[in-house]
């Protein structure tokens, strides 16, 4: 098993879900965490796949929810999450993940 450690912005994304009364899909956000704790860098698609090679930020694929995450040592860091909205890598989303990713090595 690895170590999963969630940022605060992507726990405050699972609770929203929840309140709105989409308790399933926080659920399978989860899901595919612990999925992330027990496979490591072996979870490939459809669980998950990279998005940034430069910085090795890959995502989760959470039904239409995606959560950007980084490995770093034994742990995995989740940075960012999102809903899907489009085909297309969301680059927004993506810059997101970054600066995430920029204050966790910071902090």
């Amino acid at each position: 098993m690895f170590d999963v450690r969630i940022v605060e912005s992507v726990v405050a994304y699972v609770d929203q879900l929840v309140r709105q009364g989409r308790a399933a899909e926080a659920a399978s956000i989860e899901h595919y965490a612990r999925l992330l704790a027990r496979f490591g860098s072996d979870l490939h698609r459809p669980y998950a796949v990279r998005i940034d090679r430069e910085n090795g930020i890959h995502e989760l694929r959470a039904g239409n929810h995606r959560v950007a995450y980084v490995r770093r040592g034994e742990t995995y860091f989740l940075l960012h999450a999102w809903r899907k909205t489009t085909r297309k890598l969301d680059q927004k989303q993506l810059k997101r993940a970054q600066r995430a990713l920029d204050r966790l090595t910071t902090d």
